[in-house]
């Protein structure tokens, strides 16, 4: 009767366990008006962009790394974009990546004018001006 018991309890602990390590349910991020759109830094190199991907979410190239982090959109033109997460690939553009990463990380507003993005740090000074590139052709 006593190992039943603790086999009981050993099962119960263990099923807690699990049940604290399931994954929390997806609640759909609040995206706003940049949702889905691709942008491409003004003087950047080639390869460099940045994808708003509609999930609370951005990722991009700038140059040499890939990079990805959150998108959280405030009342009106507010926004915070990162902290941001990057391969670390070594290339002729790796200054430019430490400026174009911190450009991203102050941001905290933007404005949205037509095929133009300026991106505005706390002082409402822009940091950043992005042009808008044409979505990807999906995979068939």
């Amino acid at each position: 009767m006593k190992k039943f018991r603790y086999m009981a309890i050993f099962a119960a602990a263990f099923a807690s366990l699990l049940a604290g390590c399931a994954a929390p349910e997806k609640r759909p991020a609040k995206d706003g008006e940049l949702a889905g759109t691709y942008w491409k830094p003004e003087k950047s190199p080639q390869f460099t962009y940045i994808e708003f991907t509609g999930d609370g979410r951005m990722v991009g190239n700038s140059g040499c790394n890939r990079f990805f982090g959150p998108v959280v959109y405030a009342r009106g033109k507010r926004i915070r974009l990162g902290p941001l997460a990057a391969t670390r690939n070594s290339g002729p553009e790796n200054k430019y990546e430490e400026i174009f990463y911190a450009r991203i990380e102050e941001t905290r507003g933007y404005v949205l004018d037509g095929d133009t993005l300026t991106l505005y740090n706390e002082d409402r000074q822009p940091v950043m001006k992005l042009f808008q590139l044409k979505p990807r052709a999906a995979k068939p």
